[in-house]
């Protein structure tokens, strides 16, 4: 991977992959100027308009598209690069960034960091004004970490009473998270009747994750004794819990179907890589994540090269019958491109599974537009040197010679 980093220093994956295995050799140094190259070559590529609509706010990028979630990914790591060094107000920047990409989806929930990055690099005005705008504060609505990250903001803000007020909503609504606080840092004041042993609600695995995400991120936030106390002093002061939680009702009807929120908050808790958060999500989400370079690609993507993900037509996943995909059964068939007309192959005849498995890839390939002269053409690449001495005559009284002459036509039809 280095060798071939050498030959192509900025090529984008490559980038990426290499520092990646500078972060498991730990330097963090090298890790981060490979980044830093990618995030270059990313810049360049960027349309000249990009930089006018990134300052208005309306810049967008499709994360269906393979080369955007480069962009995703290596922004991401980037901000973890940011954060072992301690530039918070920098990390805070390219987590808005990312955040501006695609406010809606949020692919890579950068909700759930976006605060914590806010208040380490003492940005409490930027936060509030992002999460009290309208459309933003209905989305997170079931985020404790925004909630909580809220309390935190007035606080350093000077807010005192708007602050507790703050927080005793945020309690009142996710009433675990102080009991899963009190015991990560160890707090030995006691916790509230109405508090005490609330755990998040076991039917939904979506509030279970976002509240041990919380806490293993903000645990040592919380450790500073001005907040542990402004903890303590907040939660005695809870006396009874509505009797429906707003925050326990089930959001997933089924833990294993595959929304699009769940499939981003799996990737966050992949790229966050906290195995015990890890083993929360739901199988369908794990066997989904098959590479490190593209962690969780979108449900409903269609390519990994560019164009209209919404362009139907032929893909790697369509079946035929057998239940097989459409590109293993022509890989299968690759040796059968050359079947003879008396139905043998490589000095022997095709039996009657075979010669039904030949039917119906020679279907699914005309179907696909695929003729078969043409495929035959590529089994056999001896075919186009196949000319009679008269045909070669006839080509060079013309002045042109047959071979060059099909591969001309075979360049203007493409």
């Amino acid at each position: 991977m280095l060798t071939l980093l050498q030959f192509n220093p900025y090529h984008i994956t490559t980038l990426l992959q290499c520092s990646e295995i500078f972060v498991h050799q730990r330097d963090f140094t090298v890790a981060g100027d490979l980044l830093e190259r990618a995030l270059f070559s990313l810049g360049r590529t960027l349309h000249s308009s990009f930089q006018r609509k990134l300052a208005e706010g309306s810049a967008r990028l499709s994360f269906h598209h393979h080369e955007n979630r480069d962009f995703f990914l290596c922004c991401w790591r980037y901000i973890k690069n940011l954060s072992q060094r301690g530039t918070w107000r920098t990390a805070e920047e390219y987590a808005r960034l990312v955040l501006a990409m695609d406010p809606e989806d949020d692919p890579f929930m950068m909700c759930l960091v976006i605060d914590f990055l806010a208040l380490k690099a003492r940005q409490p005005e930027r936060f509030l004004t992002l999460t009290e705008h309208p459309t933003l504060r209905r989305q997170y609505s079931d985020l404790p970490n925004i909630a909580f990250s809220s309390a935190l903001a007035q606080l350093q803000l000077g807010n005192e009473s708007l602050a507790t007020e703050y927080l005793s909503k945020a309690i009142t609504r996710f009433p675990w998270i102080p009991a899963m606080l009190y015991q990560e840092l160890g707090v030995s004041a006691q916790l509230s009747p109405a508090l005490w042993g609330v755990q998040p609600p076991e039917n939904n695995p979506r509030q279970q994750i976002l509240a041990g995400l919380y806490v293993e991120r903000t645990k040592d936030l919380w450790k500073q004794p001005a907040l542990t106390t402004f903890l303590a002093d907040t939660c005695s002061t809870i006396y009874n819990l509505p009797r429906k939680v707003p925050g326990s009702e089930l959001v997933l009807s089924d833990a294993s179907s595959l929304t699009q929120s769940l499939v981003s908050l799996g990737r966050h808790v992949m790229l966050t890589d906290t195995p015990s958060l890890i083993r929360l999500l739901p199988r369908d989400i794990i066997e989904l994540s098959t590479s490190s370079f593209d962690p969780l690609p979108p449900v409903d993507h269609a390519h990994n090269g560019g164009g209209d993900p919404a362009i139907p037509g032929p893909t790697a996943q369509e079946t035929v019958d057998g239940g097989e995909s459409f590109l293993e059964l022509v890989m299968r068939m690759l040796p059968w491109l050359s079947v003879g007309e008396e139905g043998e192959i490589e000095g022997r005849r095709m039996d009657a599974a075979e010669r039904a498995l030949y039917r119906s890839v020679r279907q699914q390939l005309e179907q696909a537009g695929y003729p078969e002269d043409e495929f035959r053409r590529m089994a056999d690449p001896t075919r186009e040197r196949e000319w009679t001495e008269e045909q070669r005559q006839d080509g060079q009284a013309d002045g042109v010679d047959p071979v060059d002459g099909e591969r001309q036509q075979e360049g203007e039809e493409r």
